[in-house]
């Protein structure tokens, strides 16, 4: 039996036609091309945001490790001018 035997009866006005299946596809395409735009203007922005993240994230920890070194040397200068004194302060009694 013949495929058209089992479908439902139907009027002219309903039945699509090859150009009605051709525009749907067209309207289909052009939507999808507008989500498509949609997600490269976001990825464009998500790009710009990472590199603002990533500069502020670097300015922050150079100058966080600015300060602690600044605070190891004077730290480091101080036990050594300590341990000097202390040095040459045994010798004069020694």
């Amino acid at each position: 039996m013949a495929v058209m035997f089992y479908l439902l009866p139907v009027e002219g006005p309903e039945i699509a036609t090859s150009d009605d299946v051709a525009m749907l596809r067209r309207d289909v395409d052009r939507q999808f091309d507008a989500v498509d735009h949609r997600f490269e203007l976001l990825d464009a922005r998500l790009e710009a945001m990472e590199h603002r993240i990533v500069g502020t994230i670097r300015g922050e920890m150079a100058t966080l490790v600015t300060t602690q070194t600044r605070v190891i040397v004077v730290g480091l200068v101080g036990a050594l001018t300590a341990n000097t004194g202390l040095v040459l302060a045994a010798s004069r009694l020694g």
